[in-house]
């Protein structure tokens, strides 16, 4: 088949949802002649990458900019600029895939990095069979957990709760969802606010994180510390670092360390917090590291504690399940997900209640973890590989799901 991905993030090297895209194109090439659309500015690191490589005469590289005003104001105004871009660039995308399909004649076309169920989809102009995802952006936070992300955080999460409904109706996201062949997501959560829990097909593109783990350059193998915590991603609200922090003061293992990696606006605030509640002396922020060190961090830590309150997928939770590192999350979005891939891991999922109830019950958890571990695992990526071929199966047949 020839295939139409849409990739606004695609790059090797960076993780997270460039690794994604890159992955995905990858999977895909593997059976398929594959068109990739990305961002002018992913192309260089690209071709290097892919020259040499067994899939590069399958995998097509088309740069895709949006100039004037949409990109000069891209990184000067926080997320709402961004959106901004993000949208413009999707519908040049439309057009420019219009015009690609009148020259390829595609089978199938995916939009397939930064998918959420409120923002546009470019491809979907093309009339093909089109697969949407995976999707994120449905999962909300736990109202009683709305004091851990301090004022600016709650501020934040309440608007971006009252405003994605809103901008869902202005890119015509039920459209999008009507014209979708298959529709892949993240969590059942997003499936539930995209009212697809029957059709929708639960396949989350972090899976695809441990295809760098298979790198033995990037991994630097270190004995594992059983008194050391992790704790990785940015320092805002909704990651919830806070409950972690707390959760260090109810926790039986007096002498194990939080070691918190990341930056981000609420670093003060948490140091302040880690003062406050008397742990200080047990919790080290190390800020933004190189990403081969903050590989070898979970694969040496005795657990990865991650109370994210709507994490979509959870790159970090994948490459420590993938290296045996059991990981205590809450039972919210796609982290009990990811965990549910690696079943001989000890991890631990945590009911989110009120901030103290819900830290002492991390704490728990954590108690419960520290000393096991469980293989490392690297086939979970093949399954995301095996479930993409699948749905462009089921859409250029027209097989319901």
């Amino acid at each position: 088949m020839r295939v139409l991905v849409s990739a606004y993030a695609c790059e090797p090297g960076k993780g997270s949802e460039p690794e994604a895209g890159l992955q995905i194109a990858l999977a895909a090439a593997s059976e398929h002649d594959v068109w990739v659309v990305t961002r002018e500015n992913n192309l260089p690191s690209l071709r290097a990458f892919l020259k040499g490589h067994l899939l590069r005469e399958r995998l097509h590289l088309v740069g895709l900019d949006v100039n004037g005003m949409p990109k000069r104001v891209k990184k000067r105004g926080g997320l709402p600029t961004l959106h901004w871009y993000y949208d413009a660039w999707q519908r040049r995308l439309a057009e420019v895939a219009v015009h690609l399909d009148d020259e390829i004649d595609f089978d199938v076309v995916h939009h397939a990095t930064f998918a959420a169920y409120w923002t546009r989809a470019g491809v979907a102009a093309v009339d093909k069979p089109f697969v949407w995802g995976p999707l994120g952006g449905g999962t909300t936070a736990p109202i009683a957990l709305l004091p851990v992300m301090g004022f600016a955080g709650a501020f934040g999460d309440l608007a971006r709760v009252l405003f994605r409904p809103l901008i869902a109706s202005l890119t015509g996201a039920k459209k999008t969802a009507r014209r979708a062949a298959v529709v892949l997501v993240q969590n059942p959560e997003t499936a539930q606010r995209i009212r697809l829990q029957d059709a929708a097909v639960v396949l989350p593109h972090a899976l695809v994180g441990v295809q760098t783990l298979r790198s033995p350059d990037l991994i630097q193998a270190s004995p594992v510390n059983p008194t050391r915590i992790v704790s990785a991603g940015r320092l805002v609200g909704w990651k919830a670092t806070a409950l972690a922090i707390t959760a260090m003061r109810h926790i039986k293992h007096t002498d194990v360390t939080l070691e918190v990696y990341g930056s981000g606006p609420q670093r003060r605030r948490l140091e302040r917090m880690t003062t406050r509640l008397g742990v200080g002396h047990r919790i080290r922020f190390h800020g933004n590291v190189e990403r081969c060190d903050l590989l070898a961090a979970l694969g040496s830590g005795s657990a990865l504690v991650h109370p994210s309150l709507h994490e979509a997928a959870g790159f970090v939770v994948v490459e420590a399940l993938a290296m045996g590192t059991p990981v205590v999350a809450l039972d919210r979005g796609g982290p009990p997900v990811l965990i549910s891939y690696w079943p001989d891991v000890p991890s631990r999922v945590v009911q989110p209640s009120t901030p103290g109830v819900t830290a002492r019950r991390i704490a728990l958890a954590l108690d419960e973890v520290i000393g096991q571990r469980g293989e490392p695992d690297h086939r979970p990526a093949d399954q995301f590989s095996e479930g993409l071929l699948a749905a462009y199966s089921q859409a250029a047949s027209g097989a319901s799901p």
